[in-house]
């Protein structure tokens, strides 16, 4: 058993070196490099995203960075808690789309614009009272958060290729 093992292990170490040297040269240019991370709001998960947006306010404002507003670059009211609108977090998430799809080319069918105006509508809906936040989270939970599928599943209004 000893000496099976130590010949498949040798004749193991012999092929991983005579696969692994080619593909090394053929793969061996770099690739590139998906930018940093510059806006905090896109490090939140989507229950805090959908919390805030729902409230109105960035729940966590202690530690802002100015790029958390997209449009202005700062507060909408200076010394007032800043405001959190769906429509600024669907921005954020295109400026980054835009940013790193060249390096990982992972979005097929952009619909950017249709995203913004359901985000301005979802904006309308939280500030119309018309319902509470509670009523918001128990029937509509993500409302305002931007997400992204597979080309797998059907989406209304969307064709397949």
């Amino acid at each position: 058993m000893g000496i099976a093992y130590q010949f498949f292990q040798i004749l193991s170490a012999v092929v991983r070196f005579i696969v692994h040297w080619p593909l090394s040269l053929f793969y061996c240019r770099k690739g590139r490099v998906v930018p940093p991370i510059k806006n905090q709001l896109l490090l939140k998960s989507a229950t805090q995203l959908a919390r805030e947006i729902r409230s109105g306010k960035l729940l966590n404002s202690a530690s802002l960075a100015v790029s958390y507003y997209p449009r202005t670059g700062h507060p909408p009211h200076p010394g007032q808690p800043p405001e959190l609108k769906s429509a600024d977090v669907v921005q954020v998430y295109i400026d980054r789309i835009q940013e790193v799809d060249s390096c990982i080319n992972a979005t097929v069918d952009r619909c950017f614009q249709e995203a913004l105006k359901e985000a301005k509508e979802a904006d309308l809906l939280v500030a119309s009272g018309k319902y509470t936040e509670e009523q918001l989270m128990d029937e509509k939970p993500l409302l305002g958060v931007p997400i992204s599928v597979k080309m797998l599943l059907l989406v209304k209004g969307k064709y397949i290729k």
